[in-house]
């Protein structure tokens, strides 16, 4: 009879498990939708590098710079902590993992930023920029294109 009872409570706990992770349509619709809300912050503050650059406004362009770090430091803490269903792991744990790697740079960068260590800013923006290249790429085969080359 106990035997019986804790099975009952070991299904129900599964079951409850399995219908509150979501589906991979269900966790690329999530996904798709936070990349999307970003995109105009970072839109924004890519024009504002741009016009700071081209208006040779230092103060500016590291202001605008600072926004788009911290604004894309905050999307991928969001993505990376939304749980993914099995059967999208083997596809997103690479991709994850190179967010959380590239999360780490931009820490580093926005540190270096404000000890005005400009040649240690220019370093982590270097490494961001080389760990990102396969990022769009990734993220559109998992079917993540808003956080990917629709976003860049």
């Amino acid at each position: 009879m106990r035997g019986a009872v804790l099975l009952t409570i070991l299904l129900s706990l599964l079951a409850a498990s399995a219908a509150s992770a979501s589906s991979p349509t269900q966790y690329r619709s999530k996904l798709n939708a936070i990349c999307r809300s970003y995109t105009p912050q970072l839109k924004a503050q890519e024009r504002a590098m741009a016009k700071a650059e081209k208006a040779k406004d230092g103060r500016a362009l590291g202001f605008a710079l600072g926004r788009f770090l911290v604004y894309g430091l905050t999307q991928d803490v969001r993505i990376e902590a939304q749980p993914v269903p099995a059967l999208l792991l083997t596809r997103m744990r690479p991709i994850l993992a190179l967010m959380r790697k590239i999360d780490g740079h931009v820490h580093l960068a926005l540190q270096r930023a404000l000890a005005s260590d400009n040649a240690g800013l220019a370093s982590q923006l270097k490494t961001i920029a080389t760990l990102a290249k396969p990022l769009n790429a990734g993220l559109d085969a998992a079917g993540l294109r808003d956080c990917g080359s629709n976003q860049s």
